[in-house]
C-alpha cells in the first residue's frame, strides 16, 4: 500500500482532544527541502513534532475539574449537615459537626485548592501539547531520509506522554470527522469523571471530611502533594491507564478514608467519648448483629454494582448514539435520520440515569447499613467496659456513629470511583475505535496518499 510522505500543515488529531477540530503538524523552521511542485511547503521527518494549536486536552479537565467538583460536592454535603445539626434533624449525620471556629479554617482551605485547580486546569489545558517535543514518532520511513531524519508517511503517529494517540490524517473531510467524534467521546468521558467527584466530595461532606484537618488531606493525596515512601496517591493524570481497583482502593483510602478518619478523631475528642453497654451477653448479641448487618450490606453492595454495570452499559450507548449524531449531522443525513439517533440517545440517557439513581440508592442504603455495623461493631469493647463503669454513654455513641460514617463513606466513595472508572475506560475504549477506523480508513485510501503530495512510497 502506498503511503503519501507528510508535509508542513498537514492535519492531526490526538484521542485525547476536545477542541472538535483538527490540529497541523509543523516545523519549527518553516525553512526546508520542498521534492516537488504539488506543494511549496517542505516535507517532515522525525524531528518535526510541533503541534499548531492545543488539542483541549481531556486529562487536565478530568484532573483538576474533578478537584473542582469534588470541592463543591464537599460543600453540599456540609451544608446538609450544618442544617441538620440546625434543626435538630438526621441525627446520623449530626456527629459530625465541626466547631464554629473550624468552619473559616475549612473555607481557605476549600477556597485555596479551588484556585490552585482552577490554575492548574487552564496550565494545563494551554500548554500539555507541547509534550509531543518529548515524544517519538512511530512507523516513519526507515531508509528514505528527509535533512538527514526518517521521512515521516501518513501511517506514522506519536504517543504523547499523556497517553494520547497521535495520528496523521491527510484527508482533510476525514480529519475533520475524527476530530468531531472523537471530541464528543471524550466530552462524555469529562461528564462521568466530573460527576463521579462530585458524589465523592459531598459523600465526604456528609461524613465529616470538610473540617480543615480532613479536608487538607483529601486534597493533599489528590495532587500529589502527601505521596511519600513511594507511593502514589494522586489522581492520574495520563489516560491509557490499565484497569488497577486495589490503587483505587488505595487512593480512596488515603483521601475519603483519612479525611473521615480525621473526622473520627475529632468527635472522639470533642464529643467527650461515653458508654454504657451491658457485659459479655451483650457482645455477643453485637456480634450477631453485625453478622446480621454485614451479610445485609453485602446484598446490597451486589445490588449496586449491578445497577452501575447496567447503567455504564446505557451510557456507553448513549454516547455511541450521541457521535452517531454528530456523524449524520456533519454529513447532511436526513432530519428524520438525525432525530432517530436523537431519540435513541435520550433514550439511553434516561435509562442510564433511571439505572444509577438506583444504584446510588442502594449504595446510600448500604452505607446506612454499614453505619449502623460499624458503630455496634465499635461500641462493642467500651460496651464491655462501660457496664462496669457506668460512664461515656452518649459521647461513645456519637463516636460509633461518626466511626460508621467514615467508614460507610469510604465504602461507597470506592464505588463510585470504581464504577466512574469503570464507564472511562469503557468511553475511553470506544474513542480508540473510533480513531482507528477513521486513520485506517485514511491510511488505505490509494488515490487520496498518490493524490495528497504527488509523491508516494511504496514500501
Amino acid at each position: 500500500m502506498g503511503q503519501s510522505y507528510v508535509r508542513h500543515g498537514t492535519n492531526v488529531v490526538c484521542t485525547n482532544m476536545t477542541c472538535g477540530t483538527p490540529r497541523e503538524i509543523w516545523r519549527v523552521d518553516k525553512d526546508g527541502n520542498v521534492i516537488n511542485t504539488a506543494s511549496k511547503l517542505p516535507l517532515l521527518n522525525i524531528d518535526d513534532k510541533k503541534i499548531s494549536d492545543t488539542f483541549v486536552c481531556k486529562m487536565p479537565i478530568k484532573k483538576w475539574g474533578g478537584l473542582l467538583t469534588f470541592l463543591a460536592g464537599v460543600a453540599v454535603g456540609a451544608l446538609i449537615v450544618a442544617a441538620a445539626v440546625a434543626t435538630g434533624g438526621i441525627a446520623l449525620l449530626s456527629v459530625v459537626a465541626i466547631e464554629g471556629w473550624m468552619v473559616g479554617a475549612a473555607i481557605a482551605v476549600g477556597t485555596s485548592a479551588a484556585i490552585y485547580a482552577g490554575y492548574k486546569g487552564v496550565k494545563g489545558v494551554a500548554h500539555d501539547c507541547d509534550n509531543t517535543l518529548e515524544s517519538s514518532w512511530n512507523l516513519f520511513h526507515t531508509d528514505v531520509l528527509i535533512e538527514k531524519k526518517n521521512a515521516l508517511l501518513n501511517r506514522s503517529y506519536m504517543m504523547c506522554t499523556t497517553g494520547g494517540l497521535i495520528n496523521i490524517i491527510v484527508n482533510p473531510e476525514q480529519a475533520k470527522e475524527a476530530a468531531l467524534r472523537i471530541s464528543a467521546m471524550n466530552a462524555a468521558e469529562i461528564y462521568v469523571q466530573l460527576k463521579s467527584k462530585f458524589i465523592q466530595g459531598a459523600i465526604s461532606g456528609l461524613t465529616g471530611g470538610a473540617n480543615p484537618f480532613a479536608l487538607a488531606l483529601s486534597v493533599g493525596f489528590y495532587t500529589g502533594a502527601l505521596n511519600f515512601g513511594g507511593f502514589d496517591f494522586s489522581e492520574t493524570d495520563k489516560s491509557n491507564q490499565k484497569y488497577d481497583p486495589m490503587g483505587n482502593l488505595k487512593n480512596t483510602v488515603m483521601t475519603t478514608g483519612a479525611g473521615t478518619g480525621e473526622s473520627v478523631v475529632e468527635s472522639s475528642i470533642t464529643t467527650r467519648v461515653k458508654a454504657n453497654k451491658a457485659g459479655v451477653g451483650e457482645a455477643a448479641r453485637i456480634d450477631a448483629q453485625v453478622a446480621s448487618k454485614t451479610g445485609e450490606a453485602h446484598m446490597k453492595g451486589l445490588e449496586s454494582f449491578a445497577y452501575g454495570a447496567q447503567a455504564a452499559d446505557a451510557s456507553a450507548e448513549a454516547a455511541t448514539w450521541g457521535s452517531q449524531v454528530a456523524t449524520r449531522t456533519s454529513n447532511g443525513a436526513s432530519a428524520a435520520s438525525i432525530a432517530s439517533a436523537e431519540l435513541t440517545e435520550q433514550m439511553y440517557k434516561e435509562s442510564s440515569e433511571e439505572l444509577m439513581h438506583k444504584s446510588i440508592q442502594a449504595a446510600l442504603e448500604q452505607q446506612d447499613i454499614l453505619a449502623e455495623a460499624a458503630s455496634t461493631q465499635g461500641g462493642k469493647t467500651a460496651a464491655v467496659k462501660a457496664a462496669k463503669t457506668g460512664a461515656w454513654k452518649e459521647g461513645f455513641k456519637n463516636f460509633g456513629k461518626s466511626l460508621g460514617l467514615g467508614l460507610a463513606g469510604a465504602a461507597v466513595g470506592y464505588a463510585v470511583d470504581e464504577g466512574s472508572n469503570w464507564v472511562e475506560n469503557k468511553i475511553e475504549g470506544k474513542t480508540g475505535e473510533i480513531m482507528k477506523e477513521l486513520n485506517d480508513s485514511d491510511d488505505n485510501d490509494t488515490v487520496g496518499n498518490a493524490n495528497y503530495m504527488g509523491i508516494i512510497s511504496n514500501s
